[in-house]
């Protein structure tokens, strides 16, 4: 991965594991962005409703939100609080690549890749997303086995669950479709929410 000097972004391509096709989206942010942050542009990105506890993972270590009573984390791993660590510190370590892994009981991995940084042309724009391939599983699907059953079930006009299953899924069912309107208004939500942060911490009289 290149480091063009002045590089204050970067753009991060996602991939969920082990489905295929794999679903997949590309987005730009800021290097500023801490890993507790990116969690929120992942969720909005996969269409994840946030019910479930999360981790990064670099190597052995784990970053996350630490849990008050530690009951979520019982190992010995190594751990970084996500509120703290942007992701600057993953190109000062050499990282190109992490696991952002969402719903312990489902078990969602995704693959984190930092395909390239660049100078923002406007660093108020980011987050921003730039595209995405096939739909993602819905919330407490079962995880990788229960998707593929799902969508196996949804496929077959005569199969005896379909209708239960698309009701519970809320519609139709089309894996190509990644819902890009609600991508897009979701990231807008988060930009929009960093840019009033940004306001209410700037010191007065600073312009």
């Amino acid at each position: 991965m290149t480091h063009p000097e002045g590089s204050d972004a970067v753009r991060l391509s996602i991939t969920l594991k082990d489905i295929e096709p794999a679903p997949r989206r590309v987005v730009d942010v800021p290097l500023s962005l801490t890993l507790a942050a990116l969690h929120n542009v992942i969720q909005v990105a996969f269409g994840w409703w946030d019910y479930h506890l999360w981790e990064f993972q670099i190597g052995t270590w784990r970053i996350a939100v630490p849990d008050p009573e530690d009951e979520a984390y019982p190992d010995d791993r190594p751990f970084a609080d996500a509120r703290r660590f942007p992701l600057s510190r993953c190109v000062t370590w050499g990282v190109e690549r992490l696991v952002y892994l969402y719903d312990f009981g489902d078990y969602w991995q995704h693959e984190v890749r930092l395909e390239r940084m660049f100078k923002a042309d406007d660093p108020y724009a980011l987050p921003a997303f730039v595209e995405g391939a096939w739909a993602a599983p819905r919330e407490d699907s079962g995880g990788v086995g229960g998707f593929a059953e799902f969508k196996e079930a949804v496929a077959d006009p005569f199969h005896e669950e379909r209708e239960e299953l698309l009701a519970w899924y809320g519609g139709p069912f089309d894996p190509a479709n990644i819902h890009r309107e609600k991508i897009l208004d979701g990231i807008a939500a988060i930009r929009a929410y960093r840019m009033a942060r940004r306001r209410k911490t700037r010191r007065p009289g600073s312009g």
